[in-house]
């Protein structure tokens, strides 16, 4: 099974990978619990990728180093080493594949059977050992502690070399390997680091774009603005306490994006009970309170609402003043036209005498409008009675013509109307007659 080996303090404790994702880093809910104190409380992920697995950095503040490498996201192979700090954590894939190929390995030359013939590679030493004494001294001019010329550092490995058994062509190949190496370091570390002023302008260009969308209420394109801006300004140790303050922006844009909704809110239900109130729905003080409230909060944004708010309010005060027996004639205009109580054939009679009952005379102490109302729901009870008449009358030839089940469905449409009324029962018995 695949495993990390992390080593801290001298320590080292072995991790299974037995699950598709693990979080490593400082925090005590990571997954893999690190005690650097440059690590980042989620450091980086390890992922399982199709058959291998992958490093991703969260981001985190002194980075995450692959065998010395800087990395975002890496794909992990056996024996990568990955740098958090002054911790260390090793790969190990243990899933049986090849390991990657070694520098150049070395083959050992052994000398044939034949007495009569020198080995090869005590050939080569007496070959180097002939060229080397036949070189001619150094000037006497020249600082030198020895008297006698000395080989080159080449022919010194290929002499040594000879002697521990190893073919003069695999050292050979082992230094130019060498060579080939120390030259990529060298151009890798000639390569340019990226301008801190052009990382600080495409941090401000973010910056910019992400208030202007927190202005015009798009909260999440400006949240994900604020936080690629912080990201790249944490790739600069220079624009620390500019990555800091990008995260609280976005912190607080989160914040406004909640407040934002809330309000929104609390504007669809001032709204509704508004267009309610004014056929004496709900307590009208209170709904007033409440929208006095709300447009204290947002007088001073851009928010598209905010004039129909203040049109409400105006409505609402001007409602709380209005004298009671106007108020009844007002409401019962409305209910007319909202209910069609004034049509016989269509009106919901059984819903408006429950909203005088429950909305109206609770809130009224006058006597006479309460005399009024009275009045008006004994008016509609009579109404009910002869619409529901009709009804019935009608179903009968319904079920004459259609049959009984079609009356029997015709009339519970029909029952809505007068639900609440003194004429309800009558419906409801005629409904059983037909079933």
């Amino acid at each position: 099974m695949p495993s990390i080996i992390i080593t801290e303090d001298g320590q080292e404790r072995r991790v299974s990978l037995d699950r598709d994702e693990f979080v490593v880093g400082r925090h005590y809910k990571a997954d893999v619990r690190l005690k650097d104190a440059k690590a980042s409380r989620q450091h980086f992920r390890i992922v399982r990728a199709g058959a291998g697995w992958k490093l991703v950095d969260c981001g985190s503040h002194n980075g995450t180093f692959v065998n010395g490498a800087a990395v975002r996201n890496h794909e992990l192979r056996a024996g990568d080493r990955i740098q958090v700090g002054l911790s260390v954590i090793a790969f190990d894939d243990a899933s049986g594949s090849a390991p990657a190929p070694a520098p150049a390995p070395a083959v050992t030359v052994r000398p044939p059977a034949v007495e009569a013939a020198a080995p090869e590679p005590v050939a080569a030493v007496a070959a180097v050992a002939t060229a080397t004494a036949e070189r001619p001294a150094k000037p006497a001019s020249m600082k030198t502690t020895a008297t006698a010329a000395r080989p080159r550092a080449s022919e010194r490995y290929v002499v040594a070399a000879a002697k521990k058994g190893v073919s003069p062509l695999a050292v050979v190949i082992g230094l130019c390997a060498a060579l080939l190496a120390g030259i990529t370091l060298y151009e890798y570390s000639r390569k340019p680091a990226v301008d801190l002023a052009v990382v600080q302008a495409k941090v401000e260009a973010l910056r910019s774009e992400g208030a202007r969308l927190e202005d015009e209420y798009t909260f999440d394109e400006a949240i994900a603005k604020f936080d690629e801006a912080a990201q790249a300004a944490r790739s600069q140790k220079e624009l620390d306490s500019l990555a800091r303050e990008l995260d609280a922006r976005g912190r607080n844009a989160a914040d406004l994006k909640a407040r934002h909704a809330a309000a929104c809110d609390e504007w669809d239900k001032i709204r509704i009970n508004a267009s309610r109130a004014q056929a004496g729905g709900p307590d009208v003080p209170g709904l007033l309170k409440r929208a006095n409230d709300l447009m204290e909060r947002v007088k001073n944004s851009k928010i598209a609402w905010v004039k129909e708010l203040a049109v409400v309010v105006k409505e609402l005060q001007g409602r709380l003043e209005k004298p009671p027996m106007d108020l009844f004639f007002e409401c019962r205009q409305e209910l007319a036209a909202r209910l069609r109580t004034d049509k016989m054939d269509e009106g919901h009679f059984g819903p408006a005498i429950a909203w005088w009952k429950s909305e109206f005379l609770p809130k009224v102490k006058d006597a006479d409008v309460r005399t009024k109302v009275g009045e008006e729901i004994a008016r509609l009870n009579n109404v009910a009675k002869e619409a529901a008449h009709r009804a019935i009358v009608a179903a009968e030839s319904k079920s004459r013509g259609d049959g009984p089940g079609h009356a029997a469905a015709w009339l519970e449409k029909a029952v809505k109307r007068f639900e609440g009324s003194d004429s309800e029962e009558a419906i409801r018995e005629a409904i059983k007659k037909y079933k």
